[in-house]
């Protein structure tokens, strides 16, 4: 999990820096929810086009696929684990 709270605390202070409009919190959600899934689909597609046929017969499946994991990744980042948390997490992970 180290690895998606850092990836979320990154793309949080992305998005502070360049915008100064307090909605970095949901940005930074919604990246994170957006990236594992965008690697599913494309895992889906190298699958479907090299090695198994009709592995991803509709686009609409892989999304369904994703749901799952955009799901329980916003309701971890949402409800229950803060900001504050990861930020000394990840800042203890960078003193290693």
């Amino acid at each position: 999990m180290i690895l998606l709270d850092y990836t979320y605390y990154q793309l949080t202070n992305l998005y502070r820096y360049f915008n100064k409009d307090g909605a970095e919190r949901s940005y930074g959600v919604v990246m994170t929810c957006g990236l594992p899934c965008w690697n599913l689909i494309f895992i889906l597609m190298v699958i479907d086009n090299f090695y198994i046929d009709n592995a991803l017969p509709s686009k609409y499946l892989a999304l369904l696929y994703c749901l799952p994991i955009a799901l329980l990744i916003a309701l971890r980042y949402w409800k229950f684990t803060s900001y504050e948390e990861i930020k000394a997490r990840v800042q203890d992970f960078r003193k290693a």
